[in-house]
């Protein structure tokens, strides 16, 4: 899923051993480390992340905060000289094969905390933009179904630097655990996907999906977007979820570049699933005005879908697994 955004200004530290998370709200004689939180690149903004759950290929954040209780619950580091020593340690108990990377990094985003005057404004009103700490892991991307955990202890150190009245920091220790797996799950309570009738799938977004019916279900996708305006939907899929075990989904309109090429000027659409499979064959409905020829992608081909319908601006075919698929407003050719 996303990479580290520009914004990073300037990078600390980087461990060279494989390690480090935290707990939301770690309590320390110094530091508090808020979070987890993930990064939106499209609105450049930090978020908790509700669920606990750090994902498959993403990267974490916790943001670094002093812990001066005349401030209620401590406030963000923004002073240079309070990381520039710091050192920073982690012992993992279980999952170090998880993490592909640490950082201790300087980035600049929204203010999402209601200061009051006690902070003397040096945070601004809630929206505004100020430089703080983060530290950020990097998640390994495994294609996996199972669950995991990052469990240790997460170790500070700093030398005392008395020109900038920098205190020491001694063997400072803030037990981790972690757990690792896909956000949009079938236990997240914000969204559900467990699917009783019907679920919405946006791009480019890794889905693990349970099913609760007996019945057909819907699986929208949408486009990059989402599921507003007037963005090209991409498609339906009705499938007998009658006995389906867990789907594991992240799908994208990514172009082949090749078949592209070979057919340049034409009007085309890709949309492509990994070849996830279910027990039985449903319906998948694409709509596209003027459409006038559907193709499956296969090893960079172009090859004919079984039994497919395209009429009255609609392709519709039946299979139980999705592939990846072309629909253009003229026919194609190979490369």
């Amino acid at each position: 899923m996303k990479k580290i955004f520009a914004l990073i200004l300037s990078l600390v530290m980087i461990m060279s051993m494989a390690a480090v998370s935290f707990a939301a709200y770690g309590d320390a004689e110094y530091f508090t480390l808020f979070g987890p939180l993930w990064y939106d690149e499209d609105e450049d903004e930090f978020y908790e992340n509700y669920g606990w759950v750090a994902e498959y290929g993403e990267t974490i954040y916790w943001e670094l905060w002093d812990n001066d209780y005349k401030y209620r619950v401590g406030r963000p580091i923004t002073d240079h000289n309070e990381v520039e020593k710091l050192k920073v340690k982690f012992t993992a108990e279980t999952g170090e094969d998880l993490i592909e990377s640490v950082k201790l990094v300087k980035m600049r985003t929204a203010n999402q905390y209601y200061y009051d005057d006690s902070y003397d404004g040096a945070y601004g009103e809630y929206g505004d933009k100020y430089y703080s700490y983060y530290i950020a892991m990097e998640i390994a991307d495994k294609e996996t179904t199972s669950e995991a955990d990052i469990i240790g202890e997460f170790e500070l150190n700093r030398k005392k630097d008395t020109k900038n009245g920098i205190e020491e920091i001694d063997e400072l220790k803030i037990p981790v655990e972690v757990p690792v797996f896909y956000i949009r799950n079938w236990n997240d309570y914000a969204e559900e996907f467990l699917v009783k009738d019907e679920v919405n799938l946006k791009y480019d977004d890794m889905y693990a999906l349970k099913f609760d019916s007996d019945e057909e279900v819907e699986l929208n996708f949408g486009g990059k977007d989402g599921f507003y305006g007037d963005e090209q939907n991409e498609g339906t899929f009705t499938v007998d979820a009658s006995g389906q075990g867990k789907v594991f989904i992240k799908w994208n309109t990514e172009p082949n570049e090749a078949i592209a090429a070979a057919n340049e000027g034409a009007e085309m659409y890709f949309v492509n699933f990994g070849g996830v499979k279910f027990n039985r064959a449903g319906e998948y409905v694409y709509e596209l005005d003027d459409v006038a020829a559907a193709y499956q992608v296969v090893d960079g081909k172009l090859v004919d879908i079984p039994g497919v319908v395209i009429e009255d601006g609609e392709v519709s075919f039946r299979t139980n697994i999705l592939g990846s698929y072309v629909f253009a407003k003229s026919e194609l050719v190979n490369p």
